[in-house]
């Protein structure tokens, strides 16, 4: 080996392992499209020492965001390492959680990085890889009226797959249902959901917070955007205020090629669910039942949102149908008063 590179390479590990400090990433470095790693300049995950406590600020500016990528040798039960990305995520890690996790920073935010050792000497290590991306400017729509749904496939507002954010105005404060099935709220985690522009929000929330509970703003703007690559066949439905205060509640769920059931409760009250498939034109129902209801129950499906504009596709108490029944279409809306119903759904793909 020649004797300069092993000079350079004994120096870089001796200032890996023992040298290890807090510095933080200069602004200089926090461009778009550049790589940077912490420890800085640090060639491989770095030992470190006993009583170690560093936090490591990751900032992002404006129109840009942040992708890390932490790589976790942690070998002492004691230490460990915090990673708050901001709006309600904080993420403790230890020598039991996974060999790499990644974690986003939002625009314009600043995410932080706990590093924390105890007395004895474990020889854990770590390094943090921190790439920053360019964020597209948002598209803005009207929110569509009549008899069409306005429904978002999170596959489509994932900004490191080339989809800008999604910006959706109208007259009045918009409703928001996200139409899942079933599945934990942590998936949701890197799609965000901001009440009002992108550039002035006024709130912003991670979309996990809407699994069991839907959204209104209190502007007439919703922004939406996903910073992660996952894969999910699911959306977000959008409604007028106006639409979703005509019941007690106003829910979505996706209808996937696995079959999902569903049970509503509308006993003493009026509720619709808004069911949507992203990637077929048909859904069907199976399996469908009265668990309780009062003589006076309503039970029917029409078609887009629930409005003026939608029309009867069938009547659950009253016409006659055969299980299974298929809907050859995208989206419907279910709608339930006095009643109990459970039933199961599916689309082809």
């Amino acid at each position: 080996m020649n004797r300069n590179l092993f000079i350079f390479l004994l120096f870089s590990i001796i200032g890996v392992t023992h040298g290890l400090d807090c510095t933080q990433i200069p602004d200089s470095a926090i461009k778009n499209g550049y790589h940077v790693v912490l420890p800085l300049n640090s060639p491989a995950p770095a030992f470190l020492p006993p009583n170690f406590n560093c936090t490591y600020l990751i900032k992002v500016f404006e129109m840009q965001y942040a992708t890390i990528t932490l790589t976790n040798g942690l070998l002492g039960s004691n230490d460990f390492i915090i990673v708050d990305e901001g709006f309600g995520k904080r993420t403790t890690v230890t020598s039991r959680s996974s060999y790499s996790l990644t974690f986003y920073v939002f625009p314009n935010t600043t995410a932080s990085v706990q590093v924390t050792t105890k007395s004895v000497n474990m020889y854990s290590r770590f390094l943090i890889d921190i790439d920053y991306e360019k964020m597209f400017a948002p598209y803005a729509f009207p929110l569509q009226k009549y008899e069409v749904m306005n429904y978002y496939s999170l596959r489509k507002l994932q900004v490191p797959n080339y989809y800008n954010p999604q910006t959706l105005y109208s007259k009045e404060p918009i409703h928001l249902s996200l139409a899942q099935a079933n599945w934990p709220a942590t998936i949701f985690d890197n799609y965000f959901v901001i009440d009002g522009d992108f550039n002035t929000p006024v709130s912003i929330h991670r979309l996990s917070e809407f699994v069991d509970a839907s959204f209104v703003t209190t502007t007439n703007n919703i922004t939406l955007l996903g910073l992660d690559k996952t894969v999910l066949d699911f959306a977000i439905v959008l409604n007028p205020l106006s639409e979703a205060v005509k019941f007690d509640a106003l829910r979505a769920e996706s209808s996937l090629k696995a079959i999902h059931r569903v049970t509503i409760d509308a006993m003493n009250s009026k509720k619709a669910v808004e069911f949507v498939s992203v990637n077929s034109n048909q859904i069907t129902l199976t399996s469908i039942g009265f668990s309780n209801y009062f003589p006076n129950r309503t039970a029917k499906i029409v078609t887009g949102p629930p409005n003026s504009y939608s029309e009867l596709v069938l009547d659950m108490v009253n016409d006659e149908y055969i299980q299974p029944f298929p809907i050859p279409l995208r989206y419907f809306t279910l709608i339930l008063e006095n009643c109990s119903l459970t039933f199961s759904l599916w689309s082809p793909s």
